[in-house]
């Protein structure tokens, strides 16, 4: 922090008070005396954003500031970049609106690198927002109960010949108990799809738990299931 203060031209007598207040800024001040790079993923990043507010400079350009950091320490680095942003003129490029309407006077949307609108938030919402939003709850536990014969005798595994083997097995059942089915398991774990975090972690040789994996199979067929539904019944409209 002392190096970034001086290339950002503070001088010599307020470079320590300039870098204390902006570690207390980003939360960091329990981290002083740990080295960049023995801290955490998320520590690192608020680090990254200290770096760059220290000189508080006229013009800061900011990319997915708060990506995989937890919620509270993104809410410190929300309100650090607010802050800074009533001297400085701050572009934020992120893809969590949350985060977009936490911090920006000022919103434009890209869609396929075209510019789609900018405005306030409430402009874009008054122009754009039409519609509803629908929030479901899903029983995971109900959905478990309704295949409860099938449960797979090995529960942990990383051989991905026996994943395959188990979405076979769901699928299999779906088709004799006639189970509304709005996604095919195995071709969805073939290529990646909802899936493709567990064929990563398969490919790194890590572990993975096949009855949680089951669980998720199920939801995402449930969610599939009533989007499907939603569908039909309201074939005029868009998703």
């Amino acid at each position: 922090m002392k190096l970034y203060a001086t290339l950002a031209g503070v001088p010599d007598e307020h470079i320590i008070s300039a870098a204390m207040t902006v570690i207390c800024k980003v939360g960091l001040q329990m981290f002083i005396e740990t080295q960049a790079g023995n801290l955490s993923g998320g520590n690192k990043r608020k680090l990254c954003l200290a770096m760059a507010l220290i000189g508080r400079p006229k013009i800061l350009f900011i990319d997915e500031a708060s990506a995989g950091v937890d919620p509270g320490s993104r809410r410190v680095m929300w309100n650090a970049i607010k802050d800074e942003g009533q001297e400085s003129a701050i572009v934020i490029t992120t893809h969590a609106m949350e985060e977009a309407e936490a911090i920006s006077d000022k919103i434009a949307i890209m869609v396929g690198g075209q510019l789609k609108c900018f405005g306030s938030l409430k402009e874009i919402q008054t122009e754009h927002g039409m519609g509803y939003e629908i929030e479901l709850n899903i029983d995971t536990e109900s959905l478990n109960e309704s295949m409860t014969e099938f449960r797979p005798e090995e529960a942990i595994t990383s051989d991905k010949t026996r994943v395959l083997q188990v979405l076979e097995e769901i699928t299999d059942f779906w088709a004799q108990d006639e189970y509304p089915k709005a996604i095919d398991p195995v071709e969805e774990f073939s290529r990646g799809g909802i899936f493709s975090n567990y064929i990563s972690r398969i490919n790194k040789g890590e572990q993975i738990d096949l009855n949680i994996f089951r669980r998720e199979v199920l939801f995402n067929n449930a969610v599939g299931c009533i989007i499907n539904e939603l569908s039909m019944k309201a074939s005029e409209a868009t998703v």
